[in-house]
């Protein structure tokens, strides 16, 4: 009896033994697949950073709305708008009342955390223009160059060529010229057009494939 019980007494432990094992070695299986999962998760936090950084590299495109040939008053971009600033300085533009238009456009710009990067172009472009309009022209050059730093739009870089050159920036004034579709103006735009292209003298050239590096050339000139 007493060879039972110690037998039994002897099994009980190592069925405890072996139990105990199982929990460590499940335990360390267990730190090892976290340990693992851990890594995984860093290794793709790493390429998800990445993936942002490739994805926060904004292509300079065309706005949703507006076709390089139309008018921006025109165009869906303008028009079909709903946030509320642009629908109010929309409304007091067409009652020509600058003060107001500008007050609302001014809500959109100076908040630019606020708002998406297309907003904000839409906005500095109108803004662009209202200022254009009543003369002036230094914050005018300002607001073109805000659009055109995320977007393309020949009547902007028109714009902008002919308020770069009327300030004697003539390097700046041909960077905004070559980024001009020509075929996408006309009337008194294309005259302008014809205008700077003969003061710049850029007609046909490609500066790039003369071998020069920039506009500073024809600073001299």
């Amino acid at each position: 009896m007493k060879f039972v019980l110690n037998n039994l007494f002897k099994g009980y432990i190592l069925c405890f033994v072996l139990f105990f094992s199982c929990l460590t070695t499940n335990g360390s299986i267990q730190d090892s697949h976290i340990s693992d999962l851990l890594e995984k998760k860093k290794e793709a936090v790493i390429i998800d950073d990445n993936n942002v950084v490739l994805e926060s590299k904004f292509k300079r495109d065309y706005l949703i709305g507006l076709k390089d040939n139309e008018s921006f008053f025109l165009s869906d971009a303008f028009l079909k708008e709903n946030n509320f600033y642009f629908k109010k300085a929309r409304e007091s533009y067409a009652k020509k009342n600058i003060g107001l238009t500008n007050y609302y456009l001014n809500k959109i710009v100076a908040n630019e955390n606020q708002h998406s990067r297309e907003l904000l172009a839409k906005a500095n472009l109108f803004f662009g223009y209202v200022n254009y309009e009543n003369g002036f022209y230094d914050l005018s050059e300002y607001n073109f160059d805000l659009f055109l730093k995320d977007y393309k739009y020949s009547h902007a870089s028109l714009r902008s060529a002919e308020l770069k050159y009327l300030a004697k920036e003539k390097s700046d004034a041909i960077s905004a010229f070559k980024e001009i579709n020509q075929f996408s103006i006309s009337g008194y735009d294309k005259e302008i057009y014809d205008f700077l292209s003969n003061k710049l003298g850029v007609s046909h050239l490609n500066l790039e494939s003369l071998g020069f590096l920039d506009n500073s050339v024809f600073d001299t000139f």
